[in-house]
């Protein structure tokens, strides 16, 4: 019985632990808000133009972990869930994703392929983009049951050679874009029957 309490304690410290933010959002996210924000900063290094990229997204889906990753963790759906991913394909072997995004908010198409391991319960789990313009982006997705719902927390952060984006719009896409989704796939995961 001491282990069960202490198990369920230590899961709840997690849940307010991994998420940076400051008390009041905390709450926020916890009373079912999502929140998406994304920091982007242009330097030059000697003759070469930097861009870097942190980014972090949070959101309290409705239901349990087991219940909302039956839907959320169908990759390969997510052209049929997302009307901004255009195709979407996963490797198994590989876990390696692979979407094709068309939004009026991206200056033009964009494909996003990422190494993530397929998150079928709570846990941490990594990704790194392999390819593309943002090319060694490393981060990390939690999902953490809370209170019988489960808690999704993402953080990515990025520096390379500059996108040609300015910061200012590569700030509000990938924060709207990234918000607008989970807030779709919450929705439609909620109400799906398993």
């Amino acid at each position: 019985m001491t282990l069960i309490v202490s198990l369920s304690l230590c899961a709840e410290d997690i849940n307010l632990n991994v998420l940076p933010y400051k008390k009041k959002l905390k709450e926020k996210i916890l009373e079912g808000e999502i929140f998406s924000e994304s920091h982007v900063k242009s330097s030059t290094i000697g003759d070469k133009k930097i861009q870097e990229l942190n980014f972090s997204i949070a959101g309290l889906h409705e239901k349990s972990c087991a219940y909302a990753l039956k839907t959320l963790s169908l990759y390969e759906s997510y052209s049929k869930l997302l009307d901004f991913v255009k195709e979407s394909t996963y490797d198994e072997k590989t876990e390696v994703l692979n979407f094709q995004l068309k939004h009026a908010l991206l200056p033009y198409d964009m494909r996003l392929i990422f190494k993530l391991p397929r998150i079928t319960k709570e846990g941490q789990y990594p990704f790194v983009f392999e390819q593309g313009i943002l090319k060694e982006l490393k981060g990390t997705i939690y999902a953490i049951n809370t209170k019988n719902r489960c808690l999704f927390y993402s953080t990515a952060a990025w520096s390379g050679p500059t996108t040609g984006f300015p910061d200012l719009i590569f700030e509000f896409f990938s924060q709207t874009l990234a918000r607008l989704s989970m807030e779709k796939l919450f929705r439609i995961s909620s109400t799906l029957s398993h």
